[in-house]
């Protein structure tokens, strides 16, 4: 009886607020009224043609979920707005409720129709987690079975905020951001800060949460002399080299989903998951479809989410003209690239794709869930981490957070253990070039023979990356679902975003001297020969630049190698030997916490077969605040400030032990999933 009230309320409720978006409607769009004048016959008209639509579109979607037609992603995504205005036409012709003068008023009737009323449903919880869509749409997708799923024990569920570090949040939970994270600090869980060693960036940390291993990834982009390659952890086919290093079969996920993430931790099924978007064989490919299928073609969802990444671009246009009007320092210019559009797909689109496939994959009893939610670390890179802009997006994110425990606790055939993590933090502070007036490579070539004889490797913003990735799944899913996979689709969606840095890897191969910057660190490349080149031969081939690179305000310490490829890391005042600990004059570490720490994982990084001739990284400031080499006033990669400081939020009896790199934190999860034990699901 409970379930039939609830049922019945909903449906009122539902055939109430389709009515409302029908007034509205005729009162915006012109050439469409009601018959009549008389305002209670035009509230019954609207009731009679609210309850034909309710009806309509209750049958017709799940037809099309259950049939599976062939339809494309234009389709799936506008059969609301198709079926609305179909339906304005008949209800126009055949019943004496509206009047239509003609083709266009009803298109534009069925487009504002279709936006109020996915507003409004989607703001009161329609068609969520306990309605008859949804329940229709987990029973279809129960059909799609894992193997994994099958995997006795305690599922594990890992949600990672990128790029939030675990003083931010902290801070954020004390300041009432996050009352869901909040709650389960006091009850089920607990929150361990811990160290995520060099470089701080999402590929090198994702690969060793996710494998337990990141050896050789030097920094987000960096140079490989022997192939004349340049890779960039966010580039399709370098992340699935990145990937293809780790992946044997025991990574953190196998059996199990990524969702949205950089790389795929032998996960059974990857979505919007970069290092795989290419390598899915047509399997793959179908799971995938069929999950996103689903979300498209929730009558709520998808006109929810687009009304609120217009006003997420509302939001960024907003803030940027405040910071501006307000003169607010640090701050770079916020609409470079597009940056108000790649903020929608990032904080609305993928967010709310990521939660909806979580939940599907929960009510499979997949038994490992990794998805990555981008939000807090594009909008820190623009506006700085400690900024308002950036930590309300908080707030979202925990709303996810409520969602997917909700789903938990209430749907999942197996015993979950949910954390919540991040990859790395955050540290701020004015670029290099803004505090020097030029960036790093021009002050390199500025202290070489020729200007021309130093390059840098483009940037790319990540958020772009998954825009993209979203892109390339929805056109490869249109094939699968019409019965083919082309491949040449896939090739096609990609080179948006590829095309920029090929075009400037030829120019970065030819200069003597390339410099990949990520974050306040940089990876410098001399073309004299493979292999490591010695400070005797930089100094030969390029003398005195060094020193001007030693001296310079803006760079807290460079590394270089000796004769015998010895790594030394050299500071104003004097200089560390990374092999034996032996300090000459003031120890160009001292500056940053932890100094034998930091020796420690500058010697890890600095061995690395790939890693520069030169490591740079800026100077530490006051405040903590570093010099980004990029155009970020929010940055991570390198050392200095909470970049380093990852937190993990788990189960409140787990133990986690003091880490020095993010490789520690997959064997404290690895050892969670599958325990077989009777304790209740630590949500």
């Amino acid at each position: 009886m409970d379930r039939a009230a609830r049922i019945s309320v909903r449906f009122l409720l539902v055939w109430a607020l389709e009515a409302l978006s029908l007034v509205v409607m005729t009162r915006i769009v012109p050439g469409i009224g009601w018959l009549t004048r008389d305002a209670w016959s035009a509230f019954a008209n609207a009731l009679t043609a609210a309850l034909i639509l309710a009806l309509v579109n209750t049958l017709v979607r799940p037809l099309l979920l259950r049939l599976k037609l062939p339809i494309t992603w234009l389709t799936s995504n506008g059969s609301t707005l198709v079926v609305n205005v179909l339906l304005l036409i008949l209800i126009g012709r055949l019943l004496p409720l509206l009047a239509i003068e003609n083709l266009t008023a009803a298109f534009l009737g069925g487009l504002v129709l279709s936006i109020v009323n996915g507003v409004l449903t989607g703001f009161v919880n329609i068609g969520r987690d306990d309605s008859f869509f949804q329940n229709l749409v987990e029973r279809i997708a129960k059909r799609q079975r894992m193997t994994g799923a099958s995997e006795p024990g305690r599922g594990i569920i890992m949600l990672e905020i990128d790029g939030l570090s675990c003083r931010r949040l902290q801070a954020a939970v004390a300041g009432g951001l996050m009352p869901t994270v909040r709650e389960m600090l006091r009850t089920t869980h607990a929150v361990s800060s811990y160290d995520c060693g060099l470089p701080s960036q999402t590929s090198s940390s994702q690969a060793g949460i996710l494998y337990g291993d990141n050896f050789d990834i030097p920094a987000f982009r960096w140079y490989d002399k022997e192939r004349g390659k340049l890779l960039v952890s966010n580039n399709f086919d370098d992340a699935a080299e990145i990937n293809t290093r780790y992946a044997r079969g025991q990574g953190l996920l196998r059996g199990g989903s990524s969702i949205n993430n950089l790389l795929a931790g032998d996960a059974e099924k990857s979505v919007l998951t970069l290092s795989t978007l290419n390598t899915a064989n047509e399997q793959e490919h179908s799971r995938r479809a069929q999950d996103l299928m689903v979300f498209w073609l929730n009558p709520y969802l998808f006109t929810r989410s687009l009304v609120l990444s217009v006003g997420e671009v509302l939001l960024e246009l907003g803030q940027a003209l405040r910071q501006r009007l307000r003169d607010v320092q640090p701050r770079i210019n916020r609409l470079e690239r597009g940056y108000p559009i790649m903020r929608a797909l990032t904080n609305v689109f993928l967010r709310d794709i990521s939660t909806y496939l979580v939940a599907l994959d929960v009510v499979r009893g997949v038994p490992a869930i990794y998805t990555t939610y981008l939000s807090y670390d594009e909008v820190a890179h623009h506006a700085g981490p400690d900024t308002a802009d950036a930590l309300n997006t908080l707030r979202s994110l925990d709303r996810q957070i409520r969602r997917i425990r909700n789903v938990i606790a209430a749907k999942a055939p197996r015993a979950y253990d949910l954390f919540v993590l991040s990859d790395h933090g955050q540290s701020a502070g004015a670029t290099f070039r803004q505090r020097y007036g030029q960036s790093l490579a021009e002050f390199m070539a500025a202290h070489t023979a020729s200007p021309a004889s130093v390059a840098e490797a483009p940037g790319q913003m990540i958020g772009m990356s998954y825009a993209a990735a979203l892109v390339a799944e929805l056109q490869s899913a249109e094939q699968v679902v019409a019965g083919r996979v082309r491949r040449r689709v896939m090739r096609g969606s990609r080179r948006a975003l590829q095309q920029r840095i090929k075009n400037e890897l030829p120019a970065a191969m030819a200069a003597p001297v390339v410099v990949c910057a990520s974050g306040n660190l940089a990876n410098v490349y001399f073309n004299l020969h493979t292999g490591k080149v010695s400070l005797s031969e930089i100094n030969t081939a390029q003398p005195h630049l060094v020193d001007e690179l030693v001296m310079q305000a803006g760079i807290g310490l460079v590394i270089v190698y000796n004769d015998e490829s010895t790594p030394l890391v050299l500071g104003k005042e004097g200089a560390r030997d990374l092999v034996t600990g032996i300090v000459t004059g003031v120890d160009p570490l001292q500056p940053y916490t932890r100094p034998d720490l930091r020796a420690q994982q500058l010697r890890r990084v600095a061995q690395f077969p790939h890693a520069g001739d030169l490591i740079i990284i800026s100077t530490l400031y006051p405040n903590e605040q570093v010099a980004a080499f990029e155009e970020l006033v929010g940055s991570h990669g390198g050392l200095g400030g909470e970049q380093t400081t990852a937190f993990l939020v788990h189960p409140a009896d787990m133990h986690m032990p003091e880490t020095t790199n993010s490789t520690e934190v997959f064997a404290v999860l690895n050892a969670r999933r599958g325990q077989l034990d009777e304790r209740e699901a630590s949500i």
